[in-house]
Parts: C-alpha cells; sequence; structure tokens
C-alpha cells in the first residue's frame, strides 16, 4: 500500500483503510484463491510513502506497467475536484514486490 506523505496523520490512515477494503472487495468479487490464500496464512501488510500526488501516479504508472491488480483511492471532493490519495497493491512474489518497491520508504 501506498500512501501520500502530504497528507495529514489521520487522513493517510482512512486512505489506507480506503484502499485495503477497495482492494479486498475486488478479491473477493474475484474469488481469488491467491488472496484466500494470504487471509489465511499470511496477511502481511506494507506501507510506503511518497512525497505527494504526482509520485503516486508515477507509482501508478509502475503498477500498470507491471501488470498487477490494484485499487487506487480517489476521493470526489477534495481540493474542488477529485484527487488520488492512497494506492493499494495486491500481494504478490515478495522478491518481485521488492523489485518494484523497495527503494520507497516505509509509512
Amino acid at each position: 500500500m501506498i500512501v501520500r506523505k502530504d497528507l495529514s496523520h489521520q487522513q493517510r490512515a482512512v486512505q489506507a483503510c480506503h484502499a485495503i477494503a477497495a482492494l479486498t472487495a475486488e478479491a473477493v468479487r474475484r474469488r481469488d484463491k491467491h488472496f484466500e490464500k494470504w487471509v489465511r496464512e499470511d496477511r502481511t501488510l506494507v506501507l510506503l510513502r511518497v512525497e505527494n500526488r504526482e509520485e503516486l501516479l508515477r507509482q501508478h504508472d509502475r503498477v500498470e506497467a507491471a501488470g498487477l491488480i490494484h485499487h487506487m483511492v480517489v476521493e470526489p471532493d477534495w481540493n474542488s475536484g477529485p484527487t488520488e490519495t492512497a494506492l493499494a497493491i495486491y500481494p504478490g512474489e515478495p522478491s518481485r514486490m521488492k523489485e518494484l518497491f523497495g527503494d520507497l520508504p516505509l509509512l
């Protein structure tokens, strides 16, 4: 999960929850066996941060290019319009996730 650092601590927490809830709903809808295994056996969550919206959008582009299942949280009424706040990424192979996101600091 990737959250913007330029949000308040409270906003970061709420947006991270929105992201994981949306991603979970998608995995349940798909009846995804890998997700079910993650729920039963692992449940590791890694919270990472980026400085701002622009960096979040760059990470979203990387996720899209890698073909990973994900969900971008967009708040419809912030700053006079839709604003991207967090990006949840479906749990993947640990080495692949580290390769893609190992350069990002923990939240």
